[in-house]
């Protein structure tokens, strides 16, 4: 056989050979299985129950005539636990007093005074709740008060109370039930301080603690949450939106949608344009949504709690709070508010850090409220009937680190601060009447 036959033979066979594995490789299907990962719906924290969310700021008990009172968290989280599991007789219908005769109603011996930040659904409240009978109530309420007062077996003694209409809804529960209760509450005296009535305008009041209050001054460490996460979460169609960044914003932007973040102060934006603002809303649907939304995400990424609803606006706010204090802060760092359209999210502001390690603390002693009242009142132009409640707090600012140029080293300090809610805003009582008030 010719060497150039030989030849033509190798290179016919290498040109089989080719083909044939080229079809191999264009034909083969793997046996292992996709991998599916939902980025979507990954979780930033876990999500809450009612009971973290709608809380109580501050309880008060009124017994021989005198008034001792807590927010401690561990207190508030077990008389909330208690009356989870006591066993209730219908709700009925309410029925409406005097200023007079609910403030004499609440403040009676053998009383304790439940109170919320604002004004709550009974029928988001009442789930948590044991009641005998399940129809519906449109009753709303702001402060519970249990009566530990001897009394008949049927007698009403656990009432919810809406005070800015005064209005007042009876249950009740067994005698031996609320004995129980009692005796618990008298084991946790420890957790109680001497509070006192303190007036303030328009006939409104509040009760504080009678001496000075230590609390901590703390700084802790930041932890910052992607915003890709929060993109991903929000936006229809995550992978049509653009994004756009400087030294201190980031922008996300698709058809319907925009998101502008805050670099500097840790805070976002997101506006859904496409939503309806002109409709009627519910305030239990408000707030009954607005939970649902947050935990689908697992946006609770530190202690806030149900602060205030606004049904005209369709607004739902939720605040941090921090050893049972509220927290502000003029740059929206410490909420979580909501703007609902008629189907779906309008607006959602938010900070997007949490709390990470304990840097530093010291104690910090505060004056009474009786004497931070009077302190205010001595201002010039200030209006006592603008002063509608007195509390103390947290101001949250950031504290810059000699490396904080980079936003790496910087800290996050809770400083004790008492606020009044003046003309409708918060605001640190050291800037009402200066010209200054308007934190949120």
């Amino acid at each position: 056989m010719k060497f150039e036959t030989i030849k033509t033979i190798i290179l016919t066979l290498l040109v089989a050979c080719s083909m044939f594995l080229t079809w191999t490789i264009w034909t083969y299907k793997p046996s292992y299985e996709s991998i599916k990962q939902d980025v979507t719906n990954t979780p930033i924290s876990d999500p809450k129950k009612i009971p973290d969310l709608i809380k109580p700021s501050k309880i008060v008990l009124h017994q021989n005539d005198t008034h001792m009172g807590t927010v401690k968290d561990s207190e508030i989280d077990r008389v909330i636990h208690d009356i989870q599991g006591l066993h209730f007789f219908d709700i009925g219908s309410q029925r409406t007093l005097t200023e007079t005769e609910l403030r004499y109603f609440i403040q009676e011996n053998n009383h304790m005074e439940i109170d919320f930040p604002s004004r709550v659904p009974f029928e988001i409240y009442r789930g948590i709740l044991q009641f005998n009978k399940k129809h519906s109530s449109n009753v709303y309420f702001d402060k519970i008060v249990v009566d530990f007062a001897k009394g008949a077996q049927k007698e009403k003694n656990i009432y919810f109370i809406d005070t800015e209409n005064r209005k007042l809804a009876a249950s009740s529960v067994s005698n031996n039930e609320i004995r129980s209760f009692l005796n618990k509450t008298k084991q946790k005296q420890s957790q109680y301080q001497p509070y006192e009535l303190v007036e303030l305008g328009n006939n409104h009041y509040t009760y504080l603690p009678s001496s000075p209050t230590t609390m901590k001054n703390y700084e802790f460490t930041i932890d910052k949450h992607d915003l890709d996460i929060f993109k991903r979460i929000l936006f229809s169609d995550p992978a049509s939106v653009q994004k756009s960044e400087t030294n201190d914003k980031t922008e996300y932007v698709s058809i319907t949608s925009l998101m502008k973040a805050d670099l500097k102060n840790y805070v976002f934006s997101f506006v859904n344009t496409s939503e309806n603002s002109a409709y009627k809303s519910d305030p239990k649907a408000l707030l009954k949504q607005s939970i649902e939304f947050v935990n689908e995400h697992g946006g609770w990424t530190d202690d806030y709690r149900y602060f205030s609803l606004n049904n005209n606006s369709h607004e739902v706010d939720f605040r941090l709070f921090k050893d049972g204090y509220p927290v502000f802060n003029s740059n929206d760092m410490a909420e979580i508010q909501q703007f609902w359209g008629e189907k779906d999210i309008q607006e959602y502001r938010r900070p997007f850090i949490s709390l990470d390690a304990l840097f530093d603390y010291s104690d910090e002693t505060m004056k009474t409220g009786k004497q931070v009242l009077k302190d205010l009142l001595a201002i010039p132009h200030v209006q006592k009937n603008s002063i509608r409640d007195l509390e103390l707090g947290y101001q949250l600012t950031i504290v810059e680190t000699e490396n904080s140029a980079s936003n790496s080293d910087r800290l996050l300090n809770f400083k004790p601060t008492w606020y009044c809610l003046y003309d409708g805003t918060w605001s640190p009582v050291s800037e009402i009447g200066r010209g200054q008030n308007g934190m949120e």
